[in-house]
């Protein structure tokens, strides 16, 4: 039997510690490679990109702005690649890809497109939208990865939702495996005590991730209590830290809380916390709260996205509406007020995250979709053959 040829777009990778990407690469990682033959190609180059690091064939097409003359020629580019390297399945992630990526599959004669959709579409303008919405007619089946994803893309992008396949993210079990030495290390890091209590939020440095609640939030739990250590992992604009940095110094909590940057993989750190948090205005699936989970972890999130299919609001963790500081603050003393509580619902968190999201079953899922309408395309070319 041939191998079925994936090629998978993206607009962009400059790493893998991000949500999307970091799914997309384990996904290509643990695909059967006796069944499947994977490729990527980003539509815009990184210093990532070029350093060669993806677990498969990867490719640039160097694309500008979409619409343009510009970008016309590299659609028509990215057609003649797909055509001539005779991709079964085309899959395509992000706002430009799923335009780009499924218009230039569709004029190849690529026969399985996949199109995803990994938030509710906050980022939408209306020239996007119209575009989105005319590639849509060619898509063979859309992927999510939430079923609050599904409601809201399926009535902003007005797409059926009989169309939608749901696949959970998946976690590694490896990732999470610590050595307490690391997590004694990354305690001393933080600069906390053994008596310290910590809480933190992991999320990229994006105004979506609101982490401006978060230190209202903590300036607010400070009022009552100085035992507490805030701590923020994640990377992206520079300019955001520095206001952020300079916020939390307006509000006299500058020495409680720590900035971390970037961090490949924050098991270690994160199974400092006694409560994990999650203050985004918008999410699709969201990786922080599942490692919250995986390492037993409760959260206090914004009821937004796909939480809810993560948090059970009340047995591993805590539910809060959006840009609300009052209550999230409220939410993490209601958890550390009960240490019993806590602990109860961390180990609920635990469990509850293994069962729902592991790798394993993503890349199973994956692997059985694309079986099923490969073996369709190619019993229905077989008929059309025959007569």
């Amino acid at each position: 039997m041939s191998k079925i040829k994936v090629l998978y777009i993206i607009d962009q990778i400059t790493d893998i510690t991000a949500g999307t990407e970091r799914q997309l690469s384990l996904l290509v990682k643990n695909l059967d490679r006796e069944r499947f033959e994977p490729h990527l190609l980003a539509l815009r180059p990184s210093e990532w990109l070029e350093s060669d690091h993806f677990p498969c064939p990867a490719h640039c097409l160097d694309m500008g702005s979409v619409l343009s003359v510009s970008g016309l020629t590299k659609l028509t580019e990215l057609k003649y690649f797909i055509a001539d390297n005779n991709f079964h399945i085309v899959q395509t992630y992000f706002p430009d890809s799923n335009v780009v990526g499924v218009l230039a599959a569709k004029r190849a004669g690529c026969r399985i497109i996949f199109s995803t959709r990994r938030n509710t579409g906050f980022f939408y303008n209306s020239r996007l939208l119209i575009a989105t919405k005319f590639a849509n007619r060619h898509v063979s089946r859309f992927l999510a990865n939430s079923e609050l994803v599904v409601k809201a893309i399926s009535e902003k992008e007005g797409i059926d939702q009989e169309q939608f396949s749901v696949i959970h993210n998946g976690l590694e079990a490896e990732r999470f495996r610590i050595a307490p030495e690391d997590i004694r290390s990354a305690r001393v890091f933080i600069g906390a005590s053994e008596d310290d209590t910590i809480v933190g939020i992991v999320a990229n440095l994006r105004p979506v991730k609101d982490h401006e609640t978060f230190i209202r939030a903590a300036a607010k739990i400070c009022q009552s209590r100085n035992d507490i250590k805030f701590v923020v992992i994640g990377g992206g604009d520079d300019n955001y830290q520095a206001q952020l940095k300079r916020m939390a110094r307006g509000l006299s909590i500058g020495s409680n809380i720590k900035f971390l940057g970037s961090v490949e993989n924050p098991s270690a750190f994160i199974k400092n916390f006694d409560v994990g948090v999650l203050t985004s205005k918008a999410e699709g699936l969201s990786n922080t709260l599942m490692e919250y989970g995986a390492l037993g972890i409760p959260s206090v999130a914004t009821d937004v996205g796909g939480n809810p299919e993560v948090v059970q609001d009340g047995k591993t963790g805590l539910l809060v509406p959006v840009e609300n500081p009052g209550k999230v603050a409220e939410a993490v003393n209601q958890l550390l007020r009960d240490k019993d509580r806590l602990k109860e619902m961390g180990s609920e968190a635990s469990k509850a995250v293994w069962s729902k999201f592991n790798l394993t079953l993503m890349v199973k899922l994956h692997q059985a979709l694309y079986t099923r309408m490969y073996d369709e395309v190619t019993s229905e070319r077989k008929l059309t053959e025959t007569k």
